[in-house]
Order: structure tokens, then sequence, then C-alpha cells
């Protein structure tokens, strides 16, 4: 797989912030940021879940799949702005 890792955007909104967005693993980056989102936004309760694999993550609502992504998917948002993937894991959970 292509180490995106040279091309993030650097930036977040602390220090520690901008480390953890620059050095995560996309695998930790996807599943913390995605269930990050979630909870924010619906708590406890939400339809939601994150299932991570190898390969691939799955967002699914109310245990049925909506989502399956590779984890390029995740870098290629981590290379285009720094909350790139996070707000587009927030259209996709939005309440409404």
């Amino acid at each position: 797989m292509y180490d995106y890792k040279e091309n993030r955007v650097h930036g977040g909104s602390s220090y520690a912030d901008a480390l953890y967005r620059l050095g995560a693993s996309p695998e930790d980056y996807a599943r913390r940021m995605t269930e990050r989102i979630i909870e924010k936004e619906w708590g406890e309760d939400a339809p939601y879940r994150y299932f991570g694999a190898e390969a691939f993550f799955i967002i699914s609502e109310n245990d049925v799949p909506v989502i399956i992504k590779d984890y390029a998917f995740v870098e290629i948002h981590r290379c285009t702005a720094v909350h790139s993937f996070e707000n587009w894991v927030q259209e996709l959970v939005k309440k409404g």
C-alpha cells in the first residue's frame, strides 16, 4: 500500500491533536474519529456502529452496513484537509 504519511495535511486544534493526526495509523484514526463523532452526535443510543477489519472498515446503521471503505479512502481525506475525514463522517451520521 502507498505510504501517504508524508502527504498528510498538518494541523489540529492543539499540539497534541496535530501530532495524533499526523502520526496515527489509518486504522486507528478511522476508528477513533468515527466513534467520537457518532458519540458526540447521538450519545449512547446511537444507531451507527463502526467495525474495523485489516484492510477496510464498515459503518452500519441499525446493524445494516451503509458504508464499506478501505483505509486508502481515509488517507486520501487526510491528504486533502485537516478535518476532511471527520466532515465526511459527520455528514453520514448527522441527525435529521
